[in-house]
């Protein structure tokens, strides 16, 4: 998956392809039983409840400083913005509008407060372009989570995303590397993504017991990802290269 590519954490997911539900459809837990803790209960609760907000805040409240916040609560705080500031890119790039609060969990236990696994990453923006959507508003789409003063995808630029870094806690040397090997294996991982889901649909089509109904699925979700990739992702790709 695209996110393993780029260095960005995730728990255990399962992959569906559907055209409403387009690159993956992932399931995540609450409660998360790790191998090493055999029948031991790993608490986890969201951004919203680790600040001590009210859920209905969650996308009042999704800024750099509440992540900065959130940073602070963290046991490992090196390991804990590094990750929160792919997490931010990454979101940004595939157009992730949807990336409040509540989307972003964190392992609670008596030792330590630690950044759970990312969850739905999903690329909402899509559906705010011509292709999907009578009224586009993309690339004027909204953020979720605001960056510094930017509270649309076309107001971000590559220092906007530099700054978040700083924000976090990151060294402008740090936040630059992390860009640039962001943008370096995103577009090439999503060009080879894209290439594997495609080669697969003859044989999932020839797999199907309603081989034409199967056909005119894949179809769909291809256009889909055709249009995540080239009209999402190339946007905010070219908006933030040096």
């Amino acid at each position: 998956m695209l996110r393993h590519a780029v260095g960005l954490s995730s728990g255990a997911e399962r992959a569906s392809h559907t055209s409403s539900v387009h690159t993956a459809a992932r399931l995540h837990h609450r409660t998360l039983r790790p191998q090493r803790h055999p029948g031991r209960q790993l608490h986890i609760i969201d951004t919203c409840q680790l600040l001590g907000q009210s859920r209905a805040f969650k996308y009042e409240r999704a800024s750099l400083d509440s992540l900065a916040l959130a940073v602070q609560q963290c046991t490992a705080k090196a390991a804990a913005r590094l990750q929160l500031y792919r997490w931010v890119l990454f979101n940004y790039l595939l157009g992730n509008g949807d990336n409040h609060l509540k989307n972003l969990s964190f392992h609670i236990s008596h030792e330590s407060i630690q950044l759970a696994p990312a969850y739905d990453l999903l690329c909402t923006a899509i559906y705010d372009t011509q292709a999907f959507s009578s009224r586009p508003s993309w690339p004027r789409a909204p953020l979720a989570l605001s960056l510094g003063e930017a509270t649309r995808f076309d107001q971000v630029s590559r220092v906007t995303l530099l700054q978040a870094g700083q924000t976090l806690g990151l060294t402008p040397a740090s936040a630059q590397r992390e860009l640039n090997r962001m943008l370096t294996r995103l577009a090439t991982q999503a060009d080879h993504l894209l290439a594997e889901i495609e080669a697969g649909y003859p044989a999932c089509i020839a797999a199907s017991p309603e081989p034409q109904q199967a056909a005119l699925h894949q179809a769909g979700e291809l256009r889909l990802l055709h249009a995540i990739r080239h009209v999402v992702l190339a946007d905010t790709l070219g908006r933030v290269q040096e």
